[in-house]
């Protein structure tokens, strides 16, 4: 009785480390604000996002955050708003990819979503698993389905990353995405991309290979 009422503390105990590594992440505190700014080849701001964490839970040792993100185009006019969640379980953090609405859910869209993968204790060359998303859209009496897939993720190096939010010890991700229309006459579009990923923290930096670079600009 005493060893199973000691692994039930020991359990406790363990969840409850795992909370607090999990609230070290950017996006794992209530009412943060992050500000985030993209650039083209030149230097120039093509738009700039406002992401504010609207909740935190933790249930069966995952923290989740829910975020809604703005976005506003160089002249500060908003282009919507959208919806992402972010999870922790002390051993990996995960971020969901594909297109979120922070509005009303629309009866022609189907979306199918799934998470990018960060485990604690990453290192360089390290392979990472992919993810894919999916969205179904019935316009008329025509549907069309956007697959996108993330595939070939790798740690590449150890870099420094200065924003004019800060300086990070980084971990810098390269992968491939490749896009996928059906319902239009289109070949499957692939680009190559990179991330440079605080650990115990979040994404500081992400670059599309061919010049758009966003990184973060401000926390609140």
């Amino acid at each position: 009785m005493k060893k199973f009422v000691f692994i039930i503390a020991l359990l406790l105990v363990t969840s409850k480390l795992f909370a607090q590594d999990c609230l070290q992440y950017m996006f794992m505190k209530k009412n943060r604000v992050v500000e985030s700014t993209s650039y083209n080849k030149k230097g120039d701001v093509l738009r700039k996002s406002v992401s504010t964490v609207v909740n935190v839970t933790t249930t069966n040792g995952i923290t989740t955050a829910n975020v809604v993100s703005e976005s506003f185009d160089k002249n500060g006019k908003s282009n919507g708003k959208k919806g992402i969640s972010y999870k922790c379980d002390g051993g990996k953090f995960m971020m969901d990819i594909g297109p979120g609405s922070a509005g009303q859910a629309d009866a022609n869209v189907k979306l199918s979503v799934s998470s990018l993968e960060y485990p604690t204790g990453m290192k360089v060359g390290d392979h990472l698993s992919g993810a894919t998303s999916e969205m179904e859209n019935k316009i008329g009496g025509t549907t069309t389905i956007a697959t996108s897939q993330i595939t070939d993720r790798m740690v590449v190096s150890k870099e420094n990353v200065t924003t004019p939010a800060g300086t990070w010890n980084c971990l810098k991700i390269t992968y491939k995405t490749t896009v996928t229309l059906k319902g239009y006459k289109m070949a499957p579009q692939t680009m190559e991309s990179a991330e440079w990923y605080a650990p115990n923290f979040g994404i500081i930096k992400f670059q599309i290979m061919e010049g758009l670079t966003t990184e973060i600009t401000g926390l609140k």
